[in-house]
């Protein structure tokens, strides 16, 4: 937690930033593939649950993420507070809602991989449509994806070529 102070003193974020503005209750699927529930708290935070593993991976690298966001030449997003539900026994950080809430021209999630992907497209958002082992048509070609698929895909390949000049 200490690193985590660091970062909300440097941004002038007060450690009591989500104590009002959301709830458990108020957390939905954030669309992801690993189903992580997150909660938006008014247009500046957002709260998003952690895995197990990503709580444990976020632990080790603390302080060395700390650092480098304290660098101030990173397009790391913030997290300025990273907690344990003492009723649920879960897991969650908060994070600075760095795009607002839309509607987006387009938003991708870009990681730098093949899971880049585009997320909305003017105002309308993307469903992630897996090719799956197990979903057989889809490996006969292009010809047995549905529509959503074939959107999906685009998205895709539109978040993999996409070029930003920073």
């Amino acid at each position: 937690e200490k690193a985590f102070s660091q970062l909300r003193r440097l941004a002038r974020v007060p450690d009591d930033c989500v104590n009002t503005g959301w709830s458990f209750n108020s957390l939905e699927d954030g669309g992801g593939k690993g189903g992580s529930l997150m909660a938006f708290v008014e247009d500046a935070y957002i709260v998003k649950e952690l895995s197990a593993g990503d709580h444990k991976a976020l632990l080790k690298i603390s302080n060395s993420y700390c650092k480098h966001v304290r660098g101030g030449d990173t397009l790391l997003c913030p997290i300025y507070i990273h907690f344990r539900d003492k009723a649920s026994k879960r897991c969650f950080f908060v994070m600075r809602n760095s795009i607002g809430r839309g509607p987006f021209k387009a938003l991708y999630d870009l990681k730098g991989c093949a899971d880049d992907k585009l997320i909305e497209k003017d105002g309308d958002k993307i469903k992630a449509v897996h090719k799956r082992i197990w979903k057989v048509p889809m490996w006969c070609g292009q010809c047995a994806w549905s529509e959503a698929r074939k959107r999906y895909y685009a998205g895709k390949l539109e978040a993999a070529s996409l070029q930003i000049e920073l």
